[in-house]
């Protein structure tokens, strides 16, 4: 399961950002697989797997959707990603890529 940790912004901006940056070297990423973890406070880590809080269900399926679409909807459901103190040893604690937005 590919791991990743959003500070600082927008998260669905982040999410799409994060793609981005995969597809622009060649990495592919199997969404159903993915775990986005990002703080909405301080010491208020939340996490979301793909196939668990985030999964293709046949409305979704009928209606369209891709499973990019399915997680932009569930991010853009939570309030901007928390700035963190020391945010790369924080993703290397959790063994996960780390994505910055604006730092203030």
């Amino acid at each position: 399961m590919r791991s990743v940790l959003f500070v600082s912004g927008d998260l669905v901006a982040l999410f799409n950002r994060y793609l981005a940056d995969l597809e622009k070297n060649k990495i592919r990423v199997d969404l159903d697989r993915m775990r986005i973890i990002f703080f909405l406070g301080p010491d208020k880590t939340t996490q979301l797997e793909g196939g668990n809080q985030v999964k293709m269900d046949l409305g979704k399926l009928f209606a369209g959707m891709t499973m990019r679409q399915v997680w932009a909807a569930k991010l853009k459901g939570f309030k901007e990603a928390r700035d963190v103190e020391e945010a790369e040893a924080e993703a290397a604690v959790l063994g996960a890529d780390l994505i910055c937005g604006a730092r203030e």
